[in-house]
């Protein structure tokens, strides 16, 4: 049995440290602090094992199996326990979550054969505005597969409670699909049919597979917001202020998100003490 887990985490330079910037200048800032770090919501922890054990399946449909047991990959269902082990108690608390939600994928999925290009691939552009400094953009895509036609997809998976009509459409404006979108049309020009969602309900067990509606002004307009925040970025880095004088967004948007409490709630309640 192999122990070599496929990294699934965030990319080097991708849409997530910018995000939270964007989303608030003191969650950014308390980030940057360590002030965040290993909390572990259980929406993002379940989502995590989905992501790890369905990444595992797709390396094995692109290497074969022998190839992919050659190179000491975990087998899915190893590799969804020994990442549960790693996230520790929430991770134990949500893996037959995840299981169930992985068994559904496969029920409905598990039949195809997919010409799968890679896996789990970072994928980088620089994107050049004027008035701003170059800017590294990365995304790490979940997988890369070649259809029929010749056409080169974008995938990347998403898990919710439950699938209703509010959960494609939070995707059409996201940043990191759009991001996506601009990476899988530099990089494969004309052969690029776009990006697909893997939408999997881990609740009530649906699986659905959607293609986001297009937002060309924000599609267009998504290399200045790159840019933009990370100058701003790079500015809040170099002036170390404390936190007394960060710039905040305190509200019941950004402060409560659909997967529950910011990760800096308590931090912004009471301070650094805040636990």
């Amino acid at each position: 049995m192999g122990t070599r887990l496929i990294d699934t985490g965030p990319s080097s330079a991708g849409w997530h440290g910018t995000e939270t910037w964007l989303r608030c200048v003191t969650l950014y800032g308390w980030s940057q602090l360590g002030e965040t770090a290993g909390i572990s919501e259980e929406a993002l922890a379940r989502g995590t094992l989905v992501h790890v054990a369905l990444a595992h399946l797709f390396e094995r449909a692109r290497l074969g199996h022998d190839c992919f047991e050659a190179e000491g990959y975990a087998a899915p269902r190893e590799a969804l326990c020994l990442a549960a082990d790693k996230l520790g108690a929430i991770g134990a608390e949500v893996l037959p979550i995840a299981s169930r939600a992985v068994k559904a994928y496969l029920a409905q999925w598990g039949h195809e054969r997919p010409r799968v290009l890679a896996v789990e691939r970072e994928l980088e552009t620089v994107f050049e505005v004027p008035g701003f400094p170059p800017a590294r953009y990365t995304a790490r895509a979940d997988r890369i597969t070649e259809d029929a036609a010749g056409l080169v997809w974008i995938w990347d998976i998403k898990t919710a409670h439950r699938l209703e009509a509010k959960v494609s459409a939070r995707y059409v404006l996201s940043g990191q699909i759009l991001g996506l979108a601009h990476l899988g049309a530099r990089i494969y020009g004309k052969r690029f049919g776009g990006v697909r969602l893997d939408l999997v309900g881990c609740e009530d067990l649906r699986c659905e597979r959607v293609t986001p509606d297009p937002a060309p002004w924000m599609y267009r307009k998504f290399p200045r917001v790159i840019a933009a925040a990370r100058a701003g970025m790079a500015a809040f880095d170099a002036a170390r202020a404390p936190p007394e004088e960060w710039p905040a967004s305190p509200s019941e948007v950004t402060c409560f998100t659909p997967y529950g409490r910011c990760r800096a709630w308590a931090r912004c309640r009471f301070g650094a003490e805040g636990r």
